[in-house]
């Protein structure tokens, strides 16, 4: 896969792509298995060559972002994101500052973030997408309108059933029951506004099928990210325990 002007080399792995933070980096963290990261040949082709007299570390830097690297397990890669679109000039100024991808040991938060994410993921059977393919070449626009809301169904399905499961693990190995538990197990409070007026609070633990699976002493939410109007953080120190009270009448599973 391709983010940023990274190539991602995947071998028989699971990972996370970060892209475009506040100061238009991509991270890559690596779960299972390995990854190899690249610098994407069409960004290397778009630096000029008279660029390398005005950037004298430029020749250095090109070097260096010609060299791949390798992630594993726990591994966590940073680099400037980079699009073969860009003004050249742009794309020389990077480079010249900051070449390379920086590597270290992924934090056990994001790790732990990140497999309860990856736990929602499901793969569907190759038959629907066999199916998907063949209503694809279809002329008529209703075959293919029809395969879509099948495919999405079927992975909301798959989605919500792994939801099942997730919850019960959480609630199997935090023992987190009260108010009080949640602020010594997360040290950031997310409370999520919804459209219609009404807003829950816990902590957000992945999105997946449409869906915003929101972590809650009384269980685990699943908020329609259309339904999401905006999200409020709070620190440790900040938090209300008053707002963890979600009331049991507006918990659904849609």
């Amino acid at each position: 896969m391709r983010s940023g002007g990274i190539n991602v080399d995947v071998k028989g792995t699971t990972f996370v792509v970060e892209a475009g933070d506040e100061k238009d980096r991509i991270k890559v963290r690596v779960l299972e298995g390995e990854v190899q990261l690249s610098r994407d040949k069409a960004v290397l082709d778009r630096v000029r060559k008279g660029d390398l007299e005005k950037y004298p570390n430029l020749s250095d830097a090109m070097d260096q972002m010609d060299i791949s690297v390798s992630l594993t397990a726990g591994d966590e890669a940073t680099a400037t994101a980079m699009d073969a679109t860009e003004d050249p000039d742009i794309l020389a100024k990077k480079a010249a500052k900051d070449p390379g991808a920086t590597v270290s040991a992924a934090s056990e938060e994001d790790l732990e973030r990140d497999a309860q994410e990856a736990a929602l993921m499901p793969v569907l059977p190759n038959d629907d997408f066999d199916d998907a393919r063949e209503a694809g070449l279809s002329e008529d626009e209703q075959d293919r309108e029809e395969a879509a809301r099948t495919i999405e169904k079927s992975y909301r399905k798959e989605v919500e059933s792994r939801g099942d499961d997730l919850e019960k693990q959480l609630k199997l190995t935090n023992e987190i029951d009260t108010p009080e538990e949640f602020k010594k197990a997360y040290p950031v409070l997310e409370v999520v506004h919804l459209n219609k007026g009404t807003r829950h609070a816990g902590s957000i633990i992945a999105q997946a099928g449409g869906l915003l699976f929101l972590f809650a002493p009384d269980g685990l939410y699943r908020l329609p990210i259309e339904d999401v109007d905006y999200v409020d953080y709070y620190n440790r120190d900040e938090m209300d325990l008053d707002i963890l009270s979600n009331p049991p009448t507006e918990k659904s599973k849609q």
